[in-house]
């Protein structure tokens, strides 16, 4: 069975730096992690399924006056886990808990060729934005990336 676990505190390393993190110290409990990550007024949420991480999601807030009504979003689900309702649950229990702490705007990028999250993200009232061409590279493969964000 899947679960839920929000942590404290914010990231701002890579996705598979984060993974590997939350593994590490996920047999050791929430608050081994919530030691390690640097605290900041983040939402943040991972999908354990017997123990392992099989997902997170996280809004990190922008820092600067002007900017503190809005937040920057990531996730990810493992790829064994895709197509089970983990991401529409980690997206709901994050955006959910970021409004409640006043961000107002969430904004994020995705892949464009990236269609089950992009359909996600629509769900949630995320509207697409504009577009990053060669926004990242895998080897030596371009992709472009949509910028999408929800205003409430």
């Amino acid at each position: 069975s899947i679960r839920l676990t929000q942590t404290l505190g914010g990231w701002t390393g890579s996705q598979e730096q984060r993974v590997r993190l939350l593994r590490r110290h996920l047999h050791n409990a929430v608050e081994d992690i919530r030691r390690e990550m640097p605290l900041r007024e983040a939402v943040h949420f991972v999908a354990l399924d017997s123990g392992r991480v099989v997902g997170w999601c996280d809004v990190a807030p922008k820092t600067p006056t002007a900017l503190r009504h809005s937040g920057v979003l990531g996730m990810g689900v493992s790829a064994t886990h895709r197509g089970r309702g983990i991401g529409t649950q980690l997206l709901g229990a994050t955006m959910y808990t970021a409004a409640g702490r006043g961000l107002s705007r969430v904004e994020l990028t995705v892949r464009s060729d990236n269609a089950p999250a992009i359909e996600l993200y629509r769900r949630f009232g995320f509207e697409f934005e504009g577009s990053c061409r060669h926004f990242m590279v895998v080897g030596d493969q371009y992709y472009d990336a949509l910028l999408m964000a929800r205003v409430t």
